[in-house]
């Protein structure tokens, strides 16, 4: 009898569920022995709650195809070798990157790519002026004509060249910068993701919330808010590419607007 300890999480940027697998060949398994990964992936994380699940499983292998034998639901996980390699992926999803934000904005209704630029700048400063911390990792700049943020700028532009679907998929023929986009990915799918990082659920309301306050807004006038005296894009200097816009210039433009 081989006992099949498995620590069972995903991976949304693997698009997989992953696994990492301890097996003892016996039936009972002493806590203090399979305890180590669980302090490990709680250390890793400072304690904070991370979604993983523990499964045990009996077979007369150690072969993991064993395990899928026996029961269907491990399917499809990719095993995973190492626990720093387990934890690595899971860390990965943790961070929310601006993209993230602006896949989950298409999927629920197809935008502009100047559109999906602004939604996806408002989100930013309104969990900026509500939390006082970053909604994602990006940074966000104050280019001649428009807010960037990195890499929703980067996706867009590699999506207008390449001219197909990749993230987000396009939804009709319009000249650049107009091409309507999404939803590449199904909603349910990036929201899963996106609960899965660090104070998911939180971030998904306040994008949410967002969504409802300005959506009901057409893009020109999006531009115009954005470009208006005083707003951080105008007070930042644009004399060249990649100009930061500083959070402290956000939160005291648009905390008002909260």
């Amino acid at each position: 009898m081989i006992t099949h300890y498995i620590i069972l999480s995903s991976s949304y940027s693997e698009k997989t569920r992953i696994a990492i697998r301890y097996t003892f060949d016996k039936e009972t398994i002493e806590k203090d022995t399979i305890q180590s990964p669980l302090d490990a992936i709680s250390k890793s994380f400072d304690g904070k709650y991370v979604s993983y699940s523990v499964h045990v499983v009996h077979t007369d292998s150690e072969d993991w195809d064993s395990v899928v034998k026996k029961d269907g639901y491990f399917k499809d996980v990719r095993l995973i070798e190492s626990l720093d390699e387990f934890i690595s992926l899971i860390q990965r999803d943790r961070e929310f990157k601006g993209i993230d934000v602006a896949a989950y904005i298409a999927s629920k209704k197809p935008c502009t790519h100047s559109r999906l630029e602004k939604l996806t700048y408002y989100c930013y400063a309104e969990y900026l002026c509500k939390t006082g911390k970053k909604l994602f990792t990006d940074k966000v700049y104050a280019f001649e004509h428009r807010h960037v943020i990195e890499t929703v700028y980067a996706t867009l532009k590699e999506f207008s060249s390449q001219k197909k679907g990749s993230l987000l998929q396009t939804q009709e023929r319009e000249p650049e910068n107009k091409t309507k986009i999404g939803p590449g990915i199904e909603p349910m799918s990036i929201k899963s993701k996106l609960l899965f990082a660090e104070d998911g659920q939180g971030k998904v309301c306040s994008i949410d919330e967002t969504l409802s306050k300005f959506d009901k807004y057409p893009t020109q006038m999006l531009v115009e808010m954005t470009h208006r005296e005083r707003t951080p894009w105008s007070v930042t200097k644009r004399d060249r590419p990649y100009t930061r816009i500083s959070d402290s210039d956000i939160l005291k433009y648009h905390v008002n607007e909260i």
